[in-house]
């Protein structure tokens, strides 16, 4: 059967979905077509809200972070290497430790190991002492000339420090 070309979309539309079109197509696809509309639209709306409302997490974070400065100032270098590594692994839910600066001074004189505060609120520079086996009323305030934000304290490692004293949080053990 010729159907004759028409010059107007509507008219073409219209003679496609007329009865008389339909009956050369199955029932069941039908259906099958409304029901893959249904689960593309499912999926976009899904996809909306999610975009548009998000989705909400709860995050533990740490009660303090310290951004630290370690300095070996031992005779022989010895906290060169995997210090820093086993300070940042005292990291928990109360302190998260990260090192933006490692160092090693030469210096002609013994160093005794010591924190040097760069803020004058100092309870994250506490508590890391007091995982590092030092004593906390040792830490000494001094805050930078340069105005460095991230850096919030430094560790001075001398040779009386012993790697075998850090504890991950000596609260909890105790």
């Amino acid at each position: 059967m010729h159907i004759p070309r028409s010059t107007s979309k509507s008219n073409r539309l219209r003679r496609f979905f007329s009865t008389g079109q339909r009956r050369d197509r199955a029932p069941w696809l039908d259906f099958a077509l409304a029901g893959v509309f249904v689960v593309i639209f499912g999926v976009a709306a899904g996809s909306v809200h999610e975009a548009v409302f998000g989705i909400s997490r709860t995050v533990d974070t740490p009660d303090h972070t310290l951004l630290l400065e370690v300095l070996d100032c031992s005779s022989d270098g010895r906290f060169s290497n995997g210090i820093v590594d086993q300070i940042e692994g005292l990291s928990d839910g109360s302190l998260e430790i990260e090192v933006v600066n490692r160092d090693r001074l030469r210096l002609t004189q013994k160093m005794s190991s010591f924190i040097i505060a760069r803020s004058e609120n100092k309870e994250a520079a506490r508590e890391l002492a007091r995982r590092l086996g030092l004593n906390p009323d040792d830490i000494v305030i001094r805050p930078l000339e340069h105005e460095n934000e991230r850096l919030q304290a430094s560790l001075v490692l001398g040779d009386d420090f012993d790697p075998t004293r850090l504890q991950k949080n000596p609260k909890e053990e105790t």
